[in-house]
C-alpha cells in the first residue's frame, strides 16, 4: 500500500513519503499542491476496511478527538476514502521526536524533563477523561514531543482504542475482547473489568517509571509472560533500579502503579497537583538530578553525546589540556562510548508483535588485583627478631674499622716501645751469659 500511494494525491494533497506503519494502516506525509501547507494523512489498510469493528475504530478516533479539543492533542481535520475505498484522515504534521524514539538513543530522561513531560499528559488526562473519554493505550510511542518556537511540549497520539464513557459519542469496542499494549495496561484491563480514568493513570506510571529508569516496568519474553507479571506481581519500584531517585517521586510512581485502581490518585487532575508539589519541592531544594542528569533535546548535558559513537583511548597533556590520541593495536575493535548509567538489557515492547532487545550494558573493568600482605601482629610479647647474616660488605667494613682502631696511638705508646726494648735487651744477654759460662764448667776426674 506505501509504494503504490506515495506521488498519487489524496483529497487535495499530494502524498511526500511514509511516515509509520502500525498493525491497521500507516501514516504519509503529504503537501498541498497550491500553498505548501504539509499534512499527516492516516490511511486505514485494505485487509480492514470492511471489517465493521476496525472501521468503527478508525472513526472514533477522529470522532474522540474533535470531542476533547486539546492543544496537546494532535487535531484531525479532515475525513474521507480514497478511489479505491480506504477510509483515511488528514491531521496536523508534527515535527520532532516520539517519548520511545528519545529512550532508545539518550536512555533516560533527567528527572525535571520527566516531571514536566508528566505534568503535560496529566493535564491532557484530565481534559480527556472530563468528556468521558479513556485512551487505554497510552505508551511512548504514542507520545510525541514537539519542538515549537515556545519550546517543547508534550502531543499525544492515537486515540484509536479510545473508549467513550457517554452515551454521546458511543460506546465503542464493547465484549471481552483484550485491548491495549501489554507492558502499560492495567490489570483491569487486562482481565476484561470495567476500566475507568484510573486506567489511564497506571499506563502514565508505566511511562514515568521507563523515563526515570531507561528500563519497562516488567520485561518478559512473549506477550503471556508481561500479561501475567501485570497480573501477580507488584511493580517494582524505581530506585530499584535508580537509587538516586527521589523517594517522594519513587512512592508517586508506585501509586500510580497499583494493581488495584482504589491505591491509586483518584484522577488525573489529584495526580497533576501532586506532581507539581514534587516539582515545586524538587527546585527549591535545587536538586542536581531535576535541573539534568542525562540531555533531552533542549534539555542537554555537555559531556554525554546525542548518539553513541566510537573512540580510540588518549592521554590529556597536563599543561594545555589538549587530548593526544594513542594509536591502538592492530588486533583492537573501537568499542562504543557509553556514557549513561549502566542499566539491565531489558525487552522494550514496541507492540505486541515485536520484541525489540534494548543495548546491554557496558562491561565492569575489575580492578588490578593486588598481592595480600599478612596482617599485623600485635602481640603482647612479640617474638625477638631473626638474626641477619652480615655481607661480604659489612665483614669488610669491620675489618676496617679494626685495622683503623689497631694503628690508632695511645697515651704513653712511646713509652712502652722503650719498656719493650729495653726487656727484650736484657733478656738476650742472660742468654748469652748462660750459654758462655755453662759451657765451660770443669768435669771431675775420677
Amino acid at each position: 500500500m506505501a509504494s503504490t500511494l506515495i506521488g498519487q494525491r489524496i483529497g487535495d494533497y499530494e502524498i511526500v513519503a511514509r511516515v509509520g506503519t502500525g498493525g491497521m494502516g500507516a501514516v504519509f506525509e503529504a503537501k498541498h499542491p497550491v500553498i505548501g501547507k504539509r499534512v499527516a494523512i492516516k490511511v486505514l489498510h485494505p485487509a480492514f476496511a470492511q471489517d465493521s469493528k476496525t472501521l468503527e475504530r478508525f472513526v472514533n478516533e477522529a470522532r474522540v478527538v474533535n470531542a476533547i479539543g486539546h492543544p496537546a492533542i494532535v487535531d484531525i481535520f479532515s475525513f474521507g476514502k480514497t478511489e479505491e475505498g480506504m477510509p483515511y484522515f488528514v491531521m496536523e504534521f508534527l515535527r520532532g521526536h516520539s517519548v520511545h524514539d528519545v529512550l532508545e538513543k539518550e536512555g533516560v530522561l533527567s528527572i525535571g524533563r520527566a516531571i514536566e513531560l508528566c505534568c503535560q499528559l496529566f493535564e491532557v488526562l484530565a481534559k480527556a477523561h472530563a468528556v468521558g473519554v479513556v485512551h487505554r493505550d497510552l505508551k511512548p510511542q504514542n507520545l510525541f514531543i514537539e519542538e515549537g518556537p515556545n519550546g517543547t511540549r508534550l502531543r499525544v497520539l492515537d486515540f484509536g482504542i479510545a473508549k467513550s464513557m457517554t452515551p454521546e459519542l458511543g460506546q465503542q469496542l464493547t465484549g471481552s475482547a483484550i485491548l491495549g499494549t501489554p507492558g502499560y495496561m492495567a490489570p483491569e484491563q487486562i482481565n476484561s473489568e470495567p476500566i475507568g480514568p484510573r486506567t489511564d493513570l497506571y499506563a502514565a506510571g508505566a511511562v514515568l517509571f521507563e523515563m526515570v529508569t531507561g528500563r519497562a516496568v516488567f520485561s518478559g519474553s512473549n506477550v503471556g509472560q508481561l500479561l501475567l507479571k501485570a497480573l501477580h506481581d507488584d511493580a517494582p519500584r524505581a530506585t530499584s533500579v535508580r537509587p538516586e531517585l527521589p523517594p517522594p517521586l519513587d512512592a508517586f510512581i508506585a501509586r500510580l502503579l497499583s494493581r488495584a485502581p482504589e491505591g491509586r490518585p483518584a484522577s488525573a487532575s489529584a495526580a497533576l497537583e501532586e506532581l507539581k508539589r514534587l516539582q515545586a519541592t524538587f527546585e527549591e531544594e535545587g536538586s542536581a538530578e531535576t535541573r539534568a542528569t542525562l540531555p533531552l533535546l533542549g534539555d542537554r548535558r555537555p559531556a554525554p553525546p546525542s548518539k553513541p559513537k566510537s573512540f580510540i583511548a588518549g592521554v590529556d597533556d597536563r599543561e594545555t589540556g589538549e587530548h593526544r590520541s594513542l594509536k591502538p593495536k592492530p588486533e583492537l575493535h573501537e568499542v562504543e562510548a557509553r556514557t549513561e548509567p549502566a542499566r539491565e538489557a531489558i525487552p522494550r515492547k514496541s507492540n505486541p508483535g515485536r520484541l525489540e532487545i534494548a543495548p546491554l550494558p557496558p562491561v565492569p573493568v575489575a580492578p588490578p588485583a593486588r598481592k595480600s600482605t599478612p596482617p599485623i601482629r600485635l602481640d603482647a610479647n612479640p617474638p625477638a627478631p631473626e638474626p641477619i647474616a652480615a655481607t661480604s660488605i659489612d665483614r669488610q667494613m669491620v675489618s676496617r674499622m679494626k685495622g683503623v682502631a689497631k694503628t690508632e696511638p695511645t697515651r704513653g705508646g712511646a713509652l712502652k716501645w722503650v719498656v719493650l726494648v729495653l726487656v727484650i735487651a736484657a733478656m738476650a744477654v742472660a742468654a748469652w751469659y748462660f750459654f758462655v759460662h755453662g759451657a765451660t764448667v770443669p768435669h771431675e776426674v775420677g
